[in-house]
């Protein structure tokens, strides 16, 4: 008798997280680029940007142009110019009106970095990998 309570007692406490009806944990956010990684590349002279969000095509959904600027004005000074970044990287040759409105609108200024075509009213910028405060450009091609 002993040893079947002792089964059930066990099968028991290994099957409660299982079969809670609430989660008792609370999400914390990721902390890399306020503490971590962002002072370390800030001090070195690189710049943050934004490309989006993975899966997410900026070009289509525009709502990601903003929440990724604001995910990153949240969390770190964009570059050693100020808090808010002034790049946004595009996997796509070309955007479309509504993407150049909602990037302007966002306060971005550069595009790139594989864009053949820009808007007139942004600037395109081709990298070598390099950031545009340590070299590859500067803030005087705006």
């Amino acid at each position: 008798m002993g040893i079947r309570s002792a089964c059930i007692a066990l099968t028991l406490i290994l099957l409660m997280p299982m079969i809670s009806p609430t989660v008792l944990a609370e999400w914390n956010s990721d902390n890399w680029l306020e503490n971590v990684i962002g002072p370390e590349r800030l001090e070195n002279g690189d710049e943050f940007g934004c490309h989006g969000y993975q899966g997410i095509d900026a070009n289509k959904e525009n709502w990601v142009i903003e929440a990724c600027r604001d995910y990153l004005i949240e969390r770190t000074d964009a570059s050693q110019w100020g808090k808010k970044p002034i790049s946004f990287g595009f996997e796509v040759n070309s955007l479309d009106v509504t993407t150049t409105e909602a990037l302007i609108h966002s306060g971005f200024q550069i595009v790139g970095d594989r864009l053949i075509d820009s808007p007139a009213t942004l600037t395109s910028f081709h990298s070598n990998g390099a950031s545009l405060e340590k070299g590859a450009s500067g803030q005087s091609i705006l």
